[in-house]
């Protein structure tokens, strides 16, 4: 896998991008300042993403954030942490599909209302076939996802701002300092699926050096392309935030019908973009910590992908909201054995230490902000 697909692989990941500008960035930031509390966000989620880089120079594996937690503390809490993250990302993956097909699709084309069932079982059958190609080709489909949703992007920053003007205040402070700080860590958390292609990190074409390169250069420039996004939104009316798609509104007070559909297939596109890169994550984890063959484990995926999906048919609503919470408590919790054991590896190499504790203490903080956010959820309002 060369550098260019790492990273085409990594704008998928972060987001992707055009669903974090047009579905989920709306309604988190605080508008009039969107400019600031992304790049403050950006900013903040930088101390993991230095903690993974950090890793990445002595680890690069199908083990992934599990790899690094056993180079630094040992196997037994890399097996804690690889099932914790195990059982987040199972869990994200069917309820994911369920809300593409039941709240996504519904917003963009109505008439697609009766056959939500069918897609329901569909989709993750053809999402699933990825896991069974050469992973040159699922990854250069990826590269069409991430490029196509990047040009997407731009077309609808491009429009919004044409129809509502440019706010270059949205770079300045308009709101209270708590609002300030909660839109700023809320999106920051955002970002957390950007750790996904580290477990193709054993297939990346110069190991180390291609993680490091592809991972930063794909979350400069995915952090780049919301930015621009998210811009497109700093004068815009807080009624236009309030739809299933809020990008789908944007789109059609900008362009018009067919636009506003172009948006709406392109956020669906993206979030099943970030379905696959998390398939194709977890087989190789469960691959790294099992012994067992990949083809074994991506089959395990793919079996519990579709039957998990055949089971939210009984109630595709309830199968959402009662995943959603423990996929999160899950996931947060993987994350702190990761970003807290980094001075531990420092230490054990013989490095400096006062960078390590320093990125350790920020990442752990944002980890553990959102571990706080998914377990007391009012926090959100």
């Amino acid at each position: 896998m060369p550098t260019w697909l790492f990273v085409a692989f990594t704008v998928v990941s972060t987001g992707g991008p055009l669903a974090l500008a047009a579905l989920y960035g709306p309604g988190t930031v605080h508008l009039p300042s969107a400019g600031l509390e992304v790049v403050l966000a950006a900013v903040a989620f930088g101390a993991p993403v230095a903690v993974w880089l950090g890793y990445s120079r002595q680890v690069a594996s199908a083990g992934g954030l599990s790899a690094f937690v056993e180079a630094a503390v040992g196997r037994r809490w890399a097996r804690l942490q690889g099932a914790l993250w195990t059982v987040s990302y199972f869990l994200y993956l069917p309820y994911t599909v369920t809300y593409i097909v039941y709240y996504v699709l519904p917003a963009v084309v109505p008439a697609v209302g009766p056959y939500r069932p069918w897609l329901e079982v569909l989709l993750p059958v053809a999402l699933a076939t990825f896991g069974f190609v050469r992973l040159r080709s699922a990854l250069y489909a990826l590269a069409v996802v991430a490029v196509g949703q990047l040009a997407v992007l731009v077309a609808f920053a491009g429009a919004a701002m044409a129809q509502l003007g440019v706010a270059p205040s949205a770079f300045g402070l308009h709101v209270a300092a708590r609002h300030l700080f909660s839109g700023t860590m809320n999106f920051s958390l955002l970002f957390i699926c950007s750790s996904l292609p580290l477990y193709l990190g054993g297939e990346a074409a110069e190991g180390s050096r291609t993680v490091r390169r592809g991972l930063l250069g794909g979350f400069v420039a995915s952090a780049g392309f919301v930015l621009l996004g998210l811009l497109a939104w700093a004068p815009a009316q807080p009624s236009l935030t309030a739809g299933e798609v809020p990008g789908v509104l944007l789109a059609q007070r900008s362009w018009g019908h067919w636009f506003a559909v172009v948006v709406g297939l392109g956020v669906a596109a993206s979030v099943a973009g970030l379905i696959v890169a998390e398939y194709l994550a977890l087989s190789r984890l469960l691959h790294a910590m099992s012994g067992k063959g990949l083809l074994a484990t991506t089959s395990w995926v793919a079996v519990g992908f579709v039957v998990a999906d055949l089971l939210s048919l009984v109630n595709p609503a309830a199968f959402y909201s009662d995943l959603l919470k423990p996929s999160l408590v899950a996931l947060w919790a993987a994350q702190l054995p990761v970003v807290g054991a980094y001075p531990v590896l420092a230490w054990r190499r013989r490095l400096p230490l006062a960078g390590p504790v320093v990125l350790a203490a920020g990442a752990s903080a944002l980890m553990g902000y959102g571990l706080y956010l998914a377990l007391v959820p009012a926090v959100f309002s």
